[in-house]
């Protein structure tokens, strides 16, 4: 056409090509792209305004399925559009057709939108009051309560709208009084949500407080949550109206319980400092003693550790006026737990121990067996497992007696817990298993996250990659569900973690991605270290390690700087890998003795290993090797053992012991192609072919070097960025299986190249 027609404008030369394209991916999708394709070529014609709605309702008869699918409207709109069609296709028709004539509605990339709110034509309106006009008493009062309600009653053929229309032409006390007797209505079919708004048109608020609580008795997800703290904000915007605001303190809690347990962080702390400015000029009593305990919760997952104690403090000193012994116990372990979280462990053990003292004193078994549980906690994290484990057990003993189901669960979910760190994953697994199963069978979602979170982990480390991601995933529909942000970032990272070990790149930093933007809406500071951690993981996996090692200083930095050992660790175990650094490794070893790490000890050493190869320290890797070989066998049920029987092989190969490289190659392929662990896969059959090769078994080289160049193509098709694919390529084993490949190819006489 450029030849034939070349006066013609570009753009419209443009739009002919694209038509008659034969690459139908070059075509455009739908005739919208077309109209809008003409506009710019100088078309006037007004394609916008000619597409009426009445066309797609001749085939959509569905009120839900038609407003789903073509119209784009906020919640507000479709009330309205509710509120005036009842429903009812005929009358929705009507509606859209009346706001198409005025310019309301336009059509917009295939969807029908509204410029301004909904426009209900006269006609309609007049069949409302021309209805109540003709009506018997009986109907009309029917209408009134229909109105006041805002619920359409069984008054015969009563037109849409006429609740809405009616509402506004009610007396103020004829509304009252209509809404008193309506709320009843609505309190005996258990509609407390609608009776609170009832209460407060008829200025009831201690009514309508009564509902409320009633509504927030029955909360269990996520949408629940959001119309529940609608509600209260109503009823909390009617008490302040009328000089009441610290009546409604115990709703204010409620709904701050709920931000908090939603990841809503900063909502949360001002509802809670709301509540105590209410007390501004009242004597403080047991409610303000629990909103300072909630904000020390709060501060303690902002890392705020000073502020939670100054909150917590004042906790004490209400529960120590009130004389109240076991409230004053339960401040203390507040206290204690603060100071375990900032990793002041004696100051945490010291008040614990103060509030187990109250708690035996006055027999309360239930709490003094937490306090037990969380006396483990801090056992645990100072490394004495053992000390840990037995409390775990007495505590456990202690709450089986009581029968308590969901504390028996918290319990059996730290046991497992513990049992994890000290080497015993099989027992580990045990605990946790049955906690799981106790809290599904009592339907309590919020613990069985708790439990999911700890399984998904135990199994990962196992090498379980398939039942790790099934306990993920569940978790993370149960967090999606619930709106719980915290639980949603960690189960996505988890994800990315295990996508990662399977060589699938680009779903591995979408779900980094994704937890990351979690991670910054709820300031989550050691989740964030982990993401870094996991990103600084997939850069080395890549190929880049420049950034690989930017991302785990900075891990390290901001794990110093939050006192969180095991992720302080985990960084320098990157960093002594990629730098080898003599202080890092000090550290490392040093963090190891402390928390008695044992499975860790050998991971930081092998590390060192792993990085003396890369430089080819020849001389220095076999004396350091030697004394470590004999603990490999302690890590056989882990997922990194596959890696660190590579990184033996390796070493033996350049020791000239081909037999025991070739035994531990044998063993980590077979477990890495069990487990899905593909970089180990592939490494595993390039040190194989290494050895075939040296020893002129040039067919089995071969035939190794093949496998591990078609899962490296597997590998690269899953990275998005050209740049990272061309980064993982050259990597210097990749560049190795390229040249062996070469060697192997003069070797054997075959021309072909094997895709290199």
């Amino acid at each position: 056409l450029n030849k034939i027609r070349n006066d013609l404008p570009h753009e419209f030369i443009e739009l002919i090509e694209s038509l008659l394209a034969k690459d139908e991916n070059k075509r455009p999708e739908t005739a919208w792209e077309v109209c809008e394709s003409l506009f710019n070529c100088g078309c006037k014609y007004p394609y916008k305004k000619v597409i009426s709605p009445t066309f797609l309702m001749r085939t959509h008869n569905n009120f839900d399925l038609f407003v789903g699918q073509f119209l784009k409207v906020s919640d507000k709109q479709k009330n309205q559009l509710i509120d005036y069609t009842d429903s009812k296709h005929d009358f929705l028709r009507l509606i859209l057709s009346a706001n198409f004539r005025r310019g309301i509605l336009r059509y917009s990339e295939g969807r029908f939108c509204f410029e301004s709110n909904v426009y209900w034509p006269p006609i309609l309106r007049r069949r409302s009051l021309a209805y109540f006009s003709k009506a018997n008493f009986k109907q009309k009062l029917a209408m009134v309560k229909s109105a006041v309600g805002r619920r359409r009653t069984a008054v015969s053929e009563m037109p849409p709208g006429a609740s809405v229309l009616f509402k506004h032409l009610l007396s103020t006390g004829c509304v009252k009084r209509a809404s008193v007797e309506v709320a009843l209505q609505f309190e005996s079919e258990n509609d407390f949500a609608g009776a609170a708004k009832l209460h407060l048109q008829s200025g009831n608020l201690d009514e309508a407080i009564r509902c409320a609580k009633s509504v927030m008795a029955e909360v269990k997800d996520s949408s629940q949550r959001t119309d529940g703290i609608h509600l209260i904000n109503h009823v909390v915007e009617y008490a302040g109206f009328i000089g009441r605001g610290f009546d409604v303190r115990q709703l204010l809690m409620t709904k701050g319980d709920l931000q908090r347990t939603g990841g809503d962080a900063d909502n949360a702390l001002e509802t809670y400092n709301r509540i105590i400015e209410l007390y501004a000029d009242h004597v403080p009593d047991q409610l303000l003693a629990e909103t300072y305990r909630d904000l020390g919760d709060l501060y303690k997952v902002k890392q705020r550790f000073d502020d939670g104690i100054i909150v917590l403090n004042k906790a004490l000193y209400i529960c120590r006026d009130l004389k109240d012994d076991l409230l004053i116990s339960k401040a203390l372990s507040n206290i204690g737990e603060l100071y375990r979280i900032a990793t002041d462990l004696d100051n945490s053990l010291k008040f614990v121990r103060q509030a187990l003292a109250i708690q035996k004193r006055l027999g309360a078994v239930s709490d003094a067996a937490s306090s037990l549980n969380s006396m483990a906690i801090i056992f645990g994290t100072k490394g004495k497992l053992k000390r840990a484990i037995t409390l775990l057990e007495i505590s456990l003993k202690m709450k089986r007696t009581l029968d308590d189901q969901l504390e028996i669960a918290r319990t059996l979910n730290n046991l497992g817990y513990a049992y994890q760190l000290s080497g015993n994953p099989a027992k580990a697994q045990k605990y946790l298993e049955e906690s799981l199963a106790i809290n599904r069978k009592m339907g309590n979602k919020k613990e069985v996250l708790s439990n999911l979170w700890n399984l998904s982990e135990i199994v990962f480390k196992n090498g379980h990659i398939q039942e790790a991601l099934n306990y993920v995933k569940e978790g993370l529909d149960i967090a999606v569900e619930l709106n719980l942000r915290p639980h949603q970032a960690h189960f996505l990272r988890s994800m990315g973690d295990i996508c990662q070990r399977m060589n699938r790149f680009a779903e591995t930093e979408n779900f980094y991605l994704q937890a990351t933007t979690l991670v910054n809406e709820i300031d989550d500071r050691v989740l964030k270290v982990r993401l870094l951690l996991s990103q600084s993981d997939l850069r080395y996996e890549l190929g880049d390690s420049k950034t690989a090692v930017s991302l785990a200083e900075q891990a390290l930095l901001d794990s110093v700087s939050i006192k969180a050992e095991l992720e302080e660790f985990q960084s320098l175990l990157i960093l002594v890998k990629l730098l080898g650094m003599s202080e890092h490794l000090k550290r490392a070893r040093s963090l190891v003795q402390e928390l008695k790490l044992e499975r860790e000890k050998i991971l930081i050493e092998f590390a060192y290993l792993q990085f003396l190869l890369d430089i080819d320290a020849k001389s220095d890797l076999k004396r350091l090797y030697e004394p470590l070989e004999s603990q490999l066998a302690g890590l056989c049920d882990d997922i990194e053992y596959p890696k660190l029987l590579n990184t033996a092989a390796e070493i033996r190969i350049i020791c000239a012991d081909k037999k025991k490289a070739s035994s531990f190659l044998s063993e980590s392929l077979k477990l890495a192609e069990t487990k899905n662990l593909v970089p180990e896969e592939i490494c595993s059959h390039i040190l194989t072919g290494r050895i075939s090769f040296e020893d002129g078994d040039y067919e089995k080289a071969y035939g190794n070097c093949k496998a591990a160049l078609l899962l490296c193509k597997q590998a690269a098709m899953t990275i998005a960025s050209d740049e990272d694919k061309i980064s993982f390529m050259k990597k210097p084993k990749m560049l190795f299986l390229a040249g062996q490949i070469r060697r192997l190819n003069e070797k054997i006489g075959t021309k072909k190249k094997a895709g290199v």
